[in-house]
């Protein structure tokens, strides 16, 4: 097919009405561009042309033919058929061919897009790649990825692909590929939402993994914290003040000791558990140190439920979250309750050994000085007696030689019990009945209290057997009843002394008295028991010790007591006291119970010689000049006729080697 294209010559002009002429000829332009681009038109003919124009084809003098090849045809069809938009550029970028593809990426008829600036169809921020990508100084392929803007503004991903035609003899102009990308950024971004979604799937499985192994964790250590023997307690970290963090976490220990459940301790505070015995000082140290989040270790005392008291040792340690704020207390307690009472024993233990090894250093020391003093009172009370004898009964010195002799009387009954409480040899003991020894001690007091004070004896009628000295019981029981009526306030009161028997341990079971460690048997149970003014606890700790008195000075001399408990002890028994201020006092006494045997009884004292000497010699030794004097005058008072040579031994100096 041939296309004519007639121009007017030089100087014509158009036939008819101009405006109809015009409309003709766009018409048939329309025609002749949509055959060439239908591929219909294989050569084109613009007639009217100068034949004296030398740029016009050879041997034309009417036009110009230009002819297309059969190749030329077949490139066409390709590039009209592509699934990539094709076009050309003016040199100033105006569109000089698209094919349909490109028109349907814009959204636009095809005659808009011919003629149009390219500029116009790609993004505002894709401009300045695309004018990169036009620089006429650009010799070679040139692509990027932009984004089209279609007619309704919608962005449409492309690869633009840029050459320049120079080498075809349009220098300037440039041919693009446009390659839509909707459909592989749409699986890229599938892709990557899959890959996406996997790893989201991966992530949460590891972290179920994770969870459940936290879990398994988490349940085994709460199987351990459930088992342990201490106590786990955790709180919230504040308040301090009142009225305390709260409990958020208690373990089966502390359901055990305390006996509280664990409703009935969560959201109370710890203090719940503190009592009259817990050290408020040793509370206020702890406080102290949490409140500078400082791990502290204490022992204090708690109380369970049913009011028992117990020791604990406590370690309480802060917990900080993620980011270094202290969320958490944690209190370790150890029940210490067996320990401190095993201090507390291993303590009076070593008490009584030090009070024991005391009383043995002052009573050596005593009864030296007893031993010295009692030579000094015989030569006083001797020579008194003496004196006596000398001094007709109406004499006036007699009165006050008698003051002497009952002064000397107390002194030696003093030093009498210097010496007991300074025995370290055993007694002699014997079958004593302890029910006789109280009602002739009793009898020597009737006359001896004052009618204030009444003293009331109670003896079992079963005859009670103690293996001891009989004197040393009967010291025993006269110095508690002097020290009870001494503790009477104004002298009046009553004196209660009970003898019965006890039994410890066996059938029935009995524990033992309080702060005594008898073993098991049966026990011979002395009490004497006053309405005096009483004793504290200050004054309770310190009764036995040597010289110890709460009397006026020159009203007491401090032993009476502990000779009490040097006898006690050293008969195998145990003593207590039992006292409060303005109560009153009783001193408890335990003795071994001794079946009678007539093999221990007590030996009949032997009868006083009637008779007067038969010629006997008599020596008397003493390393004491006024005891050797006194004796002399003794006996020169009761044998005057008699010699008594005195004989004297001189020290004998000693020789050095």
């Amino acid at each position: 097919m041939t296309v004519l294209f007639p121009t007017p010559t030089p100087g014509s002009k158009p036939p008819g009405d101009a405006a109809a002429t015009l409309a003709l000829k766009a018409a048939q332009s329309a025609q002749a561009l949509a055959a060439i681009r239908g591929g219909e038109v294989d050569a084109l003919f613009v007639a009217g042309g100068d034949p004296a124009d030398p740029g016009g084809p050879v041997g034309s003098t009417q036009g110009w033919m230009f002819t297309l090849d059969n190749t030329d045809h077949a490139y066409r069809l390709l590039i009209e058929n592509m699934a990539e938009g094709a076009l050309t550029l003016t040199p100033d970028g105006h569109v000089a061919y698209a094919n349909r593809r490109f028109a349907e990426m814009l959204g636009r008829p095809l005659n808009q897009v011919i003629g149009a600036s390219i500029t116009g169809c790609f993004a505002p921020e894709a401009q300045a790649v695309l004018a990169a990508l036009r620089a006429p100084e650009q010799t070679v392929k040139r692509s990027a990825e932009l984004d089209l803007l279609d007619k309704a503004g919608v962005r449409l991903p492309v690869f633009l692909s840029v050459n320049p035609m120079a080498a075809g003899g349009l220098p300037g102009a440039l041919a693009l590929v446009v390659t839509d990308l909707t459909g592989q950024k749409r699986s890229e971004a599938e892709t990557a939402a899959r890959e996406t979604l996997l790893a989201v799937i991966q992530r949460q499985h590891q972290t179920e993994l994770s969870l459940r192994e936290s879990l398994d964790t988490q349940h085994l250590l709460q199987a351990c914290v459930a088992n342990l023997n201490d106590i786990v307690l955790i709180t919230e970290a504040e308040p301090f003040d009142e009225p305390g963090p709260r409990i958020v976490f208690v373990n089966e220990a502390f359901t055990r000791r305390t006996g509280y459940t664990r409703a009935e301790a969560l959201g109370r505070t710890p203090r719940f558990l503190q009592g009259p015995k817990t050290d408020k000082a040793e509370l206020a140290r702890v406080g102290r140190a949490l409140k500078r989040w400082e791990p502290v270790r204490t022992e204090i005392v708690n109380y369970a439920k049913d009011g028992t008291e117990f020791w604990i040792e406590m370690l309480i340690t802060p917990v900080a979250n993620a980011a270094g704020w202290y969320t958490h207390w944690v209190a370790i307690e150890r029940d210490v309750s067996e320990r401190k009472q095993a201090e507390t024993t291993r303590r009076s233990l070593e008490n009584q050994v030090r009070e024991a090894q005391k009383m043995e250093a002052i009573g050596t020391l005593a009864g030296g000085i007893a031993h010295d003093f009692n030579n000094i009172l015989g030569a006083i009370l001797g020579n008194v007696a003496l004196a006596k004898l000398d001094l007709p009964a109406d004499h006036a010195a007699r009165p006050r030689l008698k003051q002497i002799a009952v002064s000397g009387a107390r002194a030696r009954s003093l030093v009498e019990q210097i010496l007991t409480f300074s025995r370290r040899e055993p007694p002699t003991l014997t079958a004593v009945a302890l029910g006789d020894v109280a009602h002739e001690t009793a009898a020597m007091l009737s006359a001896t209290l004052p009618s204030t004070v009444k003293l009331s004896v109670e003896v079992t009628d079963e005859p009670l057997h103690v293996r001891g000295d009989a004197t040393q019981l009967q010291q025993v029981l006269l110095n508690l009843c002097t020290n009870a009526w001494h503790a009477l306030p104004d002298g009046a009161g009553s004196i209660e002394v009970r003898l019965s028997r006890r039994q410890v341990g066996g059938t029935p079971a009995i524990a033992p008295p309080a702060r005594t460690h008898l073993a098991a048997g049966t026990y011979v149970h002395l009490s004497v028991a006053d309405t005096g003014r009483g004793m504290g606890a200050a004054t309770r700790a310190r009764i036995f010790e040597p010289f110890f008195t709460t009397k006026p000075a020159g009203h007491g001399t401090g032993l009476g007591l502990s000779v009490v408990h040097g006898i006690v002890a050293s008969h195998g028994g145990s003593i207590t006291v039992s006292s409060r201020p303005g109560a009153g006092s009783r001193f408890d006494l335990y003795f071994p119970q001794l079946e009678v045997d007539t093999s221990l009884a007590a030996p009949a004292a032997p009868a006083r010689p009637s008779t007067p000497g038969r010629g006997e010699h008599v020596l008397y030794v003493d390393d004491d000049e006024v005891m050797l004097t006194m004796v002399e005058h003794l006996l020169l008072r009761l044998a005057p006729a008699r010699r008594w040579p005195r004989c004297r031994r001189e020290p004998t100096p000693s020789t050095s080697s």
